[in-house]
């Protein structure tokens, strides 16, 4: 996590009008600055359908909810809390090297945060279903609306190749730090899965949306499910996204937001 918090605060810098408009996130019009989709994605709960669905069930199928939360806002407060939503519903173990005592999530948080950031990346904007963060027994689930963009092959993308289809929110989390390069999402899932010794995890196109899943070692039970919420409850909040966004919100606030969304 420490390198996760160093890589945050290496990423703060001060956005100006000029560098959004520049990234294409608003737009001038006769003398007339209006915000784009993109800009009303990261700034605001302009649109109904900006949201992050996450819910925990009761085995391995979507029968039985135990817990579920609705996140809206900015597209990066969602990611926050949709991974902190997980980090909460997953075991948390501890090995104790020589003197010192390291925390491990049974699954990994760098994976975690991928599969969500990707699902904000590749979502279809046009297709009003939301984004959705399961959490079972067995498995993390993250599906979102939209297959393969742009003539994109199962296999291209297996091999590190992307089409994005938001390019404007994609450029913002690449100066964010949230992304390295564009096509790298998938391997970084693999390979994290692979050093934490999980099975590869299994990624789907179906009924025009794009599913990954993470699997757990262990299925978990009750019992265990009980016990890993009160060691969540008990442990400090994992806020490493927080001084990564801080200066962002702060400058795109100071910009003044038309009324006029102009869609993309």
């Amino acid at each position: 996590m420490e390198k996760i918090r160093k890589k945050a605060r290496m990423a703060e810098h001060s956005v100006k009008k000029e560098q959004l408009i520049n990234w294409k996130i608003l737009k001038q019009s006769e003398g007339q600055l209006l915000a784009t989709n993109a800009y009303a994605l990261l700034t605001s709960d302009y649109f109904s359908f900006s949201k992050t669905q996450c819910a925990v069930f009761k085995g391995t199928d979507r029968a039985v909810f135990l817990d579920k939360r609705e996140f809206t806002g900015p597209i990066y407060t969602q990611i926050e809390e949709a991974v902190d939503f997980v980090l909460r519903n997953i075991r948390l173990g501890a090995t104790i090297d020589g003197l010192v005592r390291k925390e491990k999530y049974e699954l990994p948080p760098e994976a975690i945060r991928e599969m969500i950031i990707n699902a904000h990346c590749h979502r279809n904007l046009l297709d009003e279903s939301c984004i959705q963060v399961a959490v079972y027994d067995d498995r993390l689930e993250v599906t979102s609306p939209g297959g393969l963009y742009n003539g994109l092959t199962y296999e291209e993308v297996m091999n590190g190749h992307s089409k994005i289809r938001n390019k404007g929110i994609a450029n913002i989390f690449s100066q964010m730090g949230l992304v390295e390069a564009w096509g790298s999402g998938i391997k970084r899932i693999l390979n994290a899965a692979e050093e934490y010794g999980l099975p590869k995890p299994r990624f789907q196109e179906f009924d025009n949306m794009f599913r990954v899943e993470l699997f757990r070692v262990n299925p978990i039970t009750d019992q265990a499910n009980q016990a890993t919420n009160q060691v969540n409850q008990d442990f400090e909040r994992l806020d490493f996204f927080s001084c990564l966004y801080s200066r962002f919100t702060c400058k795109f606030r100071e910009i003044s937001y038309s009324h006029k969304i102009k869609l993309e």
